[in-house]
């Protein structure tokens, strides 16, 4: 298991709230399990920032995003989550 402070240096975030460890990596609320680590990606229509509470409700350890979450929910703050995914897969 990794860390959200691990990942929060290797992707070079900012993490806002609790430091937990996660199981793996997902960027689709619709299968997201608890524990994993959500990726709150944007693309021309969609932006996963607006799934934030719905990855906390379904038990998200935190979150990659480009803002925050709701209250309790740990997320690391990042300029562009997807730049920020790819160097953390890089480490």
């Amino acid at each position: 298991m990794r860390r959200l402070h691990d990942i929060a240096v290797d992707c070079g975030g900012r993490l806002v709230g609790a430091d937990r460890e996660f199981v793996a990596v997902n960027t689709d609320t619709r299968k997201l399990a608890t524990g994993e680590l959500f990726v709150a990606l944007r693309g021309p229509n969609f932006d996963g920032n607006a799934y934030l509470a719905e990855a906390a409700a379904r038990g998200a350890a935190g979150a990659i995003a480009e803002r925050e979450g709701p209250p309790g929910f740990p997320v690391i703050l990042v300029a562009d989550a997807l730049s920020a995914l790819q160097r953390a897969a890089q480490s």
